[in-house]
């Protein structure tokens, strides 16, 4: 029996047996059109059997595009391409969650600096929206972490920049309420 671990960057199967115990990787065999060479990107499993790449940086700057890896197939899709709406700004260290078909992308570092924004990208229509909350909403920040639980968006730590000269850690956790867009 094999036991499939998957590393974006990176896709190796490691037996369940203690005798055959060993990573494998899968270049040989993933179709499709991958995404370039990229750190700091966002990935989350969309519950069936999809995996989603969103954003990061690579050897072309920020980026904002959203890939899709079917589990199944072995096979890339870019789903951005034809995307339509409010598109995110290129980001590096975005959050991202997924939720009714969506995918939730929180903060980031832009162009413009650390950014708290949250667009959500819907599957079907293929169209972004920037999505206007209320409540609490934390201050811009990176490389947190991000978890959808329910109708929940969790999103703990990361980095908040006040400007480039002084950044903190931060240890506090926001929640939003995706029925309600309040934090």
């Amino acid at each position: 029996k094999l036991l499939r671990i998957l590393l974006f960057g990176a896709f190796f199967f490691l037996s369940e047996s203690a005798k055959y115990r060993s990573w494998r990787t899968s270049t040989n065999f993933v179709l499709g059109d991958p995404p370039s060479k990229r750190y700091r990107s966002g990935f989350v499993y969309s519950g069936d059997n999809k995996l989603l790449v969103y954003g990061g940086c690579g050897a072309a700057g920020r980026l904002n595009d959203v890939y899709q890896y079917d589990t199944g197939r072995l096979k890339w899709a870019l789903l951005s391409d034809a995307s339509v709406g409010t598109l995110p700004p290129p980001t590096c260290g975005s959050n991202v969650g997924y939720h009714n078909n969506s995918l939730l992308v929180f903060g980031g570092v832009s162009e413009q600096g650390t950014i708290n924004d949250i667009y959500r990208f819907n599957l079907g229509s293929l169209a972004w929206e920037l999505l206007s909350t209320t409540g609490d909403v934390p201050p811009p920040r990176t490389s947190a972490y991000a978890s959808v639980i329910s109708n929940y968006l969790v999103v703990y730590g990361g980095t908040i920049t006040a400007d480039p000269t002084n950044t903190t850690a931060s240890r506090i956790m926001y929640v939003l309420d995706l029925t309600t867009l309040r934090w």
